[in-house]
């Protein structure tokens, strides 16, 4: 018998599998996906989660440095925090690393501590009684069920949460169809040259943030954590955005990137793809969620990370363009 299921397998579930470890519990990950996920999708962590990776000693690992520095500026929004001001007592510490390293990251560290991680298993429901939880999973693979009883269950399952749905915990919050995002890694361009102070040189526009720069038209960012691999970013609000789920609206372009950009920062720009064998991305999102869950516990029913909430990535824990 587990003492937690943990359900999902990503950055947040897997970190709190090793918190309970050390904390003398025996917790159980399930992931539904049979390995971990090479798709680009978030670049680091900011804030005081940094410092509590320092205190675990993962730090040092994630970032190849032995101490983490604080940031002398940061956005709250579109607004620019001067933290350099606050001297001994700022907070935001930031760890640049792709999603997938920091999770490669930590599932040797888990398995370092003796965490069983089942991968390719999805959890298809469960029942609480007073003092335990039973839960049905599923082998993807196999196509079989079984039963697991533990004391506790936590949902780290994502913003589509099957722990929070199961629950009955509401998921309140707003939407905006209007807002549309566009991000595409790129080939290293002289297009793009950081500088001192954080700025980024652009090619017939001049310095900007390297961090957020808005404008009239739209927000547009680049990321240059990996000079190799360039993150390009850009939100603009359309009227009639298109869509792209599968199925629907048309796939994104370079060209519609090299487009978007010029709209928002008002100078053309000339984007290179990834050479051959590097990491791809070009991708578009229709509309936007901000929601909190009414509340993170039933019972003996925890909820963390997405489960519990939604937001626009960009200046979050884990900030993804």
């Amino acid at each position: 018998m587990f003492d937690v299921i943990i359900v999902g397998g990503g950055p947040v579930g897997v970190f709190v599998a090793c918190e309970l470890k050390l904390a003398g519990a025996k917790p159980l990950v399930i992931e539904r996906l049979t390995s971990i996920s090479q798709d680009d999708k978030a670049h680091g962590l900011t804030g005081q989660v940094v410092r509590l990776l320092d205190h675990r000693g993962l730090f040092e690992r994630a970032s190849g440095t032995s101490i983490p520095e604080a940031a002398p500026g940061f956005f709250f929004g579109a607004m620019p925090l001067p933290l350099h001001m606050l001297a001994d007592d700022n907070p935001m510490h930031l760890l640049p690393i792709n999603q997938r390293d920091f999770e490669q990251m930590l599932n040797v560290r888990a398995e370092e501590l003796g965490i069983e991680i089942r991968r390719g298993i999805e959890m298809k429901s469960f029942t609480q009684a007073d003092d335990h939880v039973e839960v049905t999973l599923s082998d993807l693979e196999a196509g079989t069920e079984s039963i697991i009883t533990a004391d506790y269950l936590i949902g780290s399952d994502g913003a589509r949460s099957n722990v929070r749905k199961e629950s009955g915990i509401g998921f309140p919050g707003h939407t905006d169809r209007h807002i549309v995002d566009r991000t595409a890694l790129i080939a290293p361009s002289n297009q793009f040259i950081p500088v001192d102070g954080g700025e980024v040189d652009v090619a017939g526009l001049g310095r900007i943030p390297g961090t957020f720069y808005r404008t009239e038209q739209g927000v547009f960012t680049i990321a240059m954590l990996d000079p190799q691999n360039p993150v390009v970013h850009t939100m603009e609000w359309e009227e009639e955005p298109d869509g792209n789920c599968p199925g629907t609206g048309t796939r994104m372009s370079m060209a519609e990137m090299e487009n978007s950009i010029e709209r928002v920062i008002g100078a053309p720009v000339k984007l290179t793809p990834p050479p051959i064998g590097r990491p791809t991305l070009l991708r578009r999102l229709s509309g936007r969620n901000t929601r909190l869950a009414e509340r993170y516990r039933d019972r003996r029913v925890f909820l963390v990370g997405d489960s519990a909430h939604v937001h626009s990535a960009a200046g979050g824990p884990l900030c993804q363009p």
